[in-house]
């Protein structure tokens, strides 16, 4: 999934505990870039710059990625920490941020924002949340593609938080409720308590990470 966590930002940071390398548009290693904790990624015209802590400056791009960090430690978008792999792109006013994650990944850090801290004897309600949590990102896979993502972190879809969301007891419920979607001789039904919609402005970026998980 590709979740998109900030469209038509001035600059985005990305940073993580362990140094970074940015990735070119073909999934490389940018020629030249150095390893830093964190990077800055500004508007350079119509594209991207990549600056690192040390203050060195990439050439333009249209798209840039940065891997997860191994051990699963995730790395930060604005201060506030992922798993999976960051890209970002330019798009009409700004930078679009996008976290792609696995679907359990991204259930963990939608079920417990979405429902908020829950005592252990609620695990059926956060079951009950995963299972439509899980069904509404299956049906709405690709909704925002000419944004150059799938979904929105906000309400307009569901409110992702990524690790800082994270609780046990959404993982469970997660891992419980895993392949369980309401359906019926088609696709899976539309889910019934689905976050508030609205309507989102139409944009064509010049570049979409590819597809993964």
């Amino acid at each position: 999934l590709r979740i998109g966590l900030t469209v038509g930002a001035v600059s985005v940071r990305v940073s993580s505990e362990t140094a970074l390398r940015p990735l070119g548009p073909d999934g490389t290693p940018m020629p030249g870039s150095p390893l830093a904790l964190f990077w800055t990624i500004v508007a350079d015209g119509p594209a991207l710059a990549l600056v690192a802590a040390d203050g060195w400056r990439s050439s333009r791009t249209d798209l840039a990625g940065f891997d997860a960090p191994p051990g699963g430690t995730g790395r930060s978008v604005d201060d506030r920490p992922y798993r999976g792999r960051t890209y970002v792109l330019r798009d009409r006013t700004g930078i679009t941020a996008i976290d792609q994650v696995g679907l359990e990944s991204y259930l963990a850090g939608v079920v417990s924002a979405e429902m908020g801290r829950r005592d252990s004897d609620e695990t059926e309600a956060l079951a009950a949340q995963a299972v439509v949590s899980r069904t509404y990102a299956i049906r709405n896979l690709g909704k925002r593609h000419a944004d150059g993502f799938d979904l929105s972190a906000t309400v307009v879809d569901q409110v992702y938080g990524g690790i800082r969301a994270d609780t046990p007891l959404g993982w469970t419920a997660g891992r419980a409720t895993s392949g369980n979607l309401p359906a019926f001789r088609g696709p899976p039904t539309p889910p019934f308590l689905v976050s508030r919609r609205a309507r989102w402005p139409g944009r064509a970026p010049r570049a979409r990470p590819p597809r993964g998980p």
